[in-house]
């Protein structure tokens, strides 16, 4: 077997069918639940005009900023939480980072500050916080969640 096949990183892809017009669907509860999503594929067969309940929602969506750079304790800071924190107006996501390999925060509307770090990462900064196994048989990963 080649070399560089067996040091790819494992991943897990899950894939569901929903359907917005089923008030059974989960569709919601996954998007919702799932703080380090950062994508939603939808596909829509047979569909050359968006519906227009679903053209309605896509332009609802607010505007976003890509803000790079910003250390971890910046959100953390007083002044960024009564400015935008307990305005509700705020959610922060690693860019460009893997959840089950890099060290990544989520920061939510409600003020939850999520952290998903490794192992060092955990063991530096003298963490208490729950592992994470994800597939791996050791735990390597370690979550951590403040309500600012």
């Amino acid at each position: 077997m080649y070399m560089h096949f067996e040091q790819c990183p494992r991943h897990l892809l899950v894939c569901e069918k929903s359907n917005f017009a089923n008030e059974k669907s989960r569709h919601g509860i996954h998007v919702q639940s799932h703080y380090f999503n950062y994508q939603v594929n939808m596909l829509i067969p047979e569909c050359a005009v968006l519906p227009s309940e679903l053209n309605a929602l896509v332009n609802s969506f607010e505007k976003y900023y890509l803000v790079k750079n910003v250390p971890v304790y910046e959100l953390v800071e007083q002044q960024f939480i009564d400015r935008f924190v307990k305005k509700g107006s705020v959610y922060a996501l690693s860019y460009n980072t893997q959840i089950d390999q890099d060290n990544t925060v989520a920061l939510l509307p409600t003020g939850t500050l999520i952290l998903s770090v490794d192992k060092d990462t955990y063991e530096e900064l003298g963490l208490e916080g729950k592992s994470s196994q994800y597939s791996h048989k050791a735990v390597m990963r370690y979550g951590k969640i403040y309500n600012i």
